[in-house]
């Protein structure tokens, strides 16, 4: 990986602080139980000492927004080709009558390993899906989800503020957009849930697996889902998408679908965070 320049067209090298040009040993590790814990101290350490940092599985971590973005405004890089990990590790699940087709299909079409001009057409669907304008136009909506969630443990005096309030608000706000029913959000949230880790670079073949089964129900729901709202059109973004047909819709909201929720879970539990 070549150097980043950081906003003053500085080049700092790996490994190296902007101060001293000292090696520095901070080994980052994501992984690790204190840092799920509280993650803030070993994000403000790589920023102030190694911006540019390579982790212990060779991966590079990148700290400041500068950086990131030059990054992903630059076309030498390219997203991490998942899919063909996944058909790496296919093979080794033949003998047990098993497979992850599923989740190859899926993952090669989600917004994180597309590259224009498919980038750019899903990217313009969540772009317009989540603009400014278009919050503001549920704010009532979202104002009252947020009242009701507080309204919830308010005789208990106390809250958790992950799991009572930064959790299930997302999950209520993007199911309300996308027209998902009341009474299946919990089910599609724990899927989206069980899919998080799918970058996870040390997931095993049985979750991975695990994963497999629970993509196929997933993308049958939102098949069922968008073919309901083809014969009869809601007040939702499924409709919506489906008003502006473009082509392959079908597959475009199905993707995009899947990639609002495998986004919102980041929101997780505390030890995830």
């Amino acid at each position: 990986m070549e150097p980043i320049a950081n906003t003053n067209q500085e080049i700092i090298n790996p490994g190296k602080t902007k101060k001293s040009g000292a090696a520095k040993a901070f080994k980052f590790n994501p992984f690790d139980p204190e840092f799920r814990a509280d993650p803030y101290s070993a994000y403000h350490r790589l920023r102030s000492e190694e911006p540019v940092h390579r982790d212990f599985l060779g991966s590079w971590v990148l700290t400041r927004y500068a950086d990131v973005k030059a990054v992903l405004r630059n076309p030498r890089f390219q997203s991490d080709n998942l899919p063909q990990r996944l058909k790496n590790k296919n093979l080794y699940l033949k003998h047990q009558q098993k497979d992850l087709n599923g989740l190859i299909e899926t993952s090669s079409k989600l917004l994180l390993h597309l590259e224009p001009p498919d980038h750019t057409r899903l990217r313009g669907l969540v772009s317009k899906a989540f603009s400014p304008a278009m919050i503001e136009r549920m704010r009532l909506q979202i104002q009252e989800i947020v009242d009701e969630l507080i309204g919830n443990v308010q005789q208990k005096g106390s809250i958790d503020i992950i799991s009572e309030l930064a959790r299930p608000l997302p999950v209520r706000v993007i199911s309300k957009m996308l027209g998902v029913p009341v009474e299946i959000q919990n089910q599609v949230y724990q899927w989206a849930n069980d899919l998080s880790s799918i970058l996870d670079p040390l997931n095993s073949l049985e979750n991975l697996a695990h994963m497999n089964e629970v993509i196929l129900k997933f993308s049958e729901c939102f098949h069922q889902l968008i073919a309901e709202r083809e014969k009869k059109p809601q007040q939702d973004l499924i409709s919506a998408l489906i008003t502006a047909r473009e082509r392959d819709t079908s597959s475009m909201m199905m993707n995009f679908c899947q990639y609002v929720y495998c986004s919102l879970v980041q929101v997780k539990k505390r030890q995830s965070i």
